[in-house]
């Protein structure tokens, strides 16, 4: 993210009510940390995944609700585009530059998995003799289906089933960002800045409403996961706490509520897996209360953060180095943790490492093995792929601009 997962194009740094805010053109540290803390939970629920004993199913409860850093990424994207989208709107060349540098973020790396992943692999494969059924099946969907990736509309694709896109399914996410950003631009750009927040606000609440209908007219909870007109609620929700930010008359009325509404909305969240047990991703609770109050929640932690001194933990080197590297990390991490449970099956590590039971001892070693390797290839991506495309950005530059104050 996301997108990805969170476009690492960051605002000048601007004072609005002594904070520092996000505009057009430099990295704020602690967003990278914010980015961090997203893909680390996305990677504890893809690779922590332990059962069999209580102290299993204990930790299992909790890393159910990994799934909320993909929904973190959606309302950081929101807030640092729409911040970027107001802090150039009037600029010549606002769409194609805005297009243009999102472009060479995201579609370099994107583009190349896909062809890895669903064009040569299936090539390759069917070359060379089969190694089993369920292979041979996985790159039969992935090439029959390949498509959908091309055109950025996987996400659809997707909610037919979980399973149409064997080891790029994760991808869905960025889909449902890039086809929101087709359209954002556009509404930011005729909409008078005393409208935007009203405009931002309703059509997250029609989301919302349009979420829970479907819902209750049968519609399945997968679906209304991947579905992008019933997941921008989030995007947009981060997009309001951006205009927010720059709108001091409103500022000054909702400060004093940021950390409140953060912390109930947390508090909520944490309740909801203590009191159900888990937090699936793909149920109705889940869609009606959970994306909600999360990107509510996760949206007043933008504004905290631009409202206090910079967090110790959030502007940790460590964690804003995997924060930095978070889009490539998002998009390896779920083919490489499908990898390693056979790895440990057939090297004897899954039965060395299950303990009284207990897979706990293995979930471990499994997450920190899925970490380090998505990291290493992220870093590989960047120096070797994703930074020359960057490069290109200073053809589309933003004028040194400070973030509106009304």
């Amino acid at each position: 993210m996301p997108g990805a997962a969170g476009d690492d194009i960051l605002s000048a740094v601007a004072d609005v009510v002594d904070s520092q805010v996000p505009g057009a053109g430099v990295r704020v540290p602690v967003f990278d940390g914010v980015r961090g803390v997203a893909i680390l939970a996305v990677i504890v629920y893809h690779s922590l995944e332990v059962y069999g004993t209580p102290a299993d199913r204990f930790v299992s409860h909790f890393t159910s609700a990994g799934w909320l850093g993909v929904d973190l990424f959606f309302v950081l994207s929101g807030f640092l585009i729409t911040g970027i989208l107001l802090d150039t709107k009037g600029e010549g060349g606002f769409f194609r530059n805005f297009y243009a540098r999102r472009t060479l973020r995201i579609f370099p790396l994107f583009y190349a998995t896909v062809f890895v992943m669903a064009f040569a692999l299936p090539i390759i494969h069917s070359l060379g003799p089969m190694t089993s059924g369920s292979s041979s099946d996985t790159f039969d969907r992935l090439w029959r289906n390949q498509l959908w990736l091309w055109t950025y509309t996987h996400n659809f694709l997707q909610a037919r089933g979980p399973h149409n896109l064997p080891g790029l399914g994760h991808l869905w996410s960025l889909a449902v960002e890039e086809q929101f950003y087709l359209l954002w631009p556009l509404v930011v750009f005729v909409t008078p800045r005393r409208r935007i927040l009203a405009v931002a606000l309703g059509t997250s609440l029609a989301v919302i409403i349009l979420r829970g209908a479907l819902a209750a007219a049968g519609v399945d909870a997968w679906s209304l996961r991947q579905w992008t007109f019933t997941r921008a609620d989030a995007l947009l929700l981060g997009g309001a706490a951006a205009i927010i930010i720059r709108t001091p008359a409103v500022w000054a009325r909702v400060r004093r509520w940021v950390t409140p509404v953060f912390l109930t909305a947390m508090g909520v969240l944490v309740v909801f897996v203590a009191v159900r047990g888990s937090m699936l991703l793909d149920s109705e609770f889940s869609a009606e209360f959970v994306y909600p109050i999360a990107a509510i929640g996760f949206a007043a932690l933008m504004l905290r953060l631009c409202d206090s001194e910079p967090s110790r933990l959030l502007s940790a080197r460590w964690l804003r180095t995997i924060g930095f590297y978070s889009y490539a990390m998002y998009v390896f991490h779920w083919p490489i943790s499908r990898a390693f449970p056979t790895v440990w099956r057939r090297t004897g590590v899954e039965d060395a490492l299950t303990v009284a039971g207990s897979r706990i001892p293995l979930g471990l070693v499994n997450l920190v093995a899925v970490t380090l390797l998505s990291l290493v290839c992220a870093v590989i991506s960047w120096y070797v792929w994703e930074r020359r495309w960057l490069a290109l950005k200073t053809r589309f530059s933003y004028r040194d601009v400070k973030a509106a104050t009304g």
